[in-house]
């Protein structure tokens, strides 16, 4: 598969984001360890399919310090559990936070990784599209802020560039120089902001922004295979509903960890797990594959 063929992001937006928010609250609900090693392995997976194994590795440079950090440092400021590994200042560190703090710190990054890939389907057009109407002040806040972050590291990169050929860089001469090209470059980014910002707002009241009686228009219609996931998601959907409501998959941290077993009905629901996190995978193949067969018939 290519390395930036998404077409999962080309479904209706409406069933891409009921898929994720259906993800997002299973990661956040169960809270088995396997559950979660799973789903993480699915997410990396995705993201080194969207953006290669550079750019993965290169968010787990950054990420894995932080599981570290908070393994560490929750068993200092929670101290409940049974199995103390030592005590410091009379108060226990236990194995039972330290595994907590594991396990929120992977979490975390299966959270990132997880709107990191609804970034990539759900962009500032498609995201208008499904606030728009309901909150149109705050999506349109929203997805502004989306776009400003990667302008401003554009910007940045664009000056950064220019001032060194005028001898102005970061990563030349002496620390007071060092220092004095960061602010140049800053101010410069700062400048060239505000005026972004200003023609951004002629062009928003050109457009007629805020006028009473306008009309909405958009692109997306919904498919045959919009309907076959839309349906995929809410049947997946209500057997984790009926997993969690019977607690099939229930595991505690405290104040003694659940002992970990694998029958049947774990396997099952790994099974199912797999295979509802990796939907935007299989899509993306099977998608690829019609892609390719199409193309060798013309």
């Amino acid at each position: 598969m290519s390395r930036y063929s998404n077409f999962f992001g080309d479904y209706h937006p409406v069933v891409v984001f009921i898929y994720y928010m259906s993800i997002f609250v299973l990661l956040i609900t169960i809270t088995h360890p396997a559950f979660l090693l799973v789903s993480l392995f699915v997410l990396l997976l995705y993201s080194l399919l969207l953006d290669g194994i550079k750019s993965l590795l290169k968010s787990l440079v950054y990420m894995i310090p932080m599981v570290l950090f908070i393994a560490v440092i929750n068993p200092f400021f929670n101290h409940y559990g049974e199995t103390p590994l030592f005590y410091m200042n009379n108060r226990p560190v236990t194995l039972e936070a330290l595994l907590f703090g594991v396990f929120t710190g992977v979490l975390i990054i299966g959270l990132i990784f997880l709107f990191k890939s609804f970034s990539r389907c759900i962009d500032s057009h498609r995201f208008i599209y499904l606030f728009g109407k309901i909150l149109p002040t705050i999506s349109l806040m929203i997805t502004m802020v989306m776009r400003f972050m990667p302008y401003l590291k554009r910007k940045l990169s664009a000056i950064s560039q220019t001032q060194a050929t005028l001898g102005v860089s970061v990563n030349e001469g002496r620390i007071k120089k060092r220092l004095q090209s960061g602010a140049n470059i800053l101010s410069i980014l700062i400048s060239v902001s505000l005026e972004g910002t200003i023609d951004t707002a002629d062009s928003m009241k050109a457009r007629g922004y805020q006028l009473k009686g306008k009309t909405h228009y958009n692109t997306f219609v919904y498919t045959s295979r919009d309907f076959v996931l839309l349906v995929s998601t809410v049947i997946l959907d209500i057997f984790f509903a009926i997993v969690v409501i019977r607690g099939s998959y229930a595991f505690e941290f405290y104040p003694r960890l659940t002992e970990v077993s694998f029958n049947s009905i774990t396997i099952l629901i790994l099974v199912v797990n797999c295979l509802f996190m990796g939907l935007p995978i299989i899509v993306n193949i099977v998608e690829e594959v019609r892609w390719k067969l199409s193309r060798r018939k013309i």
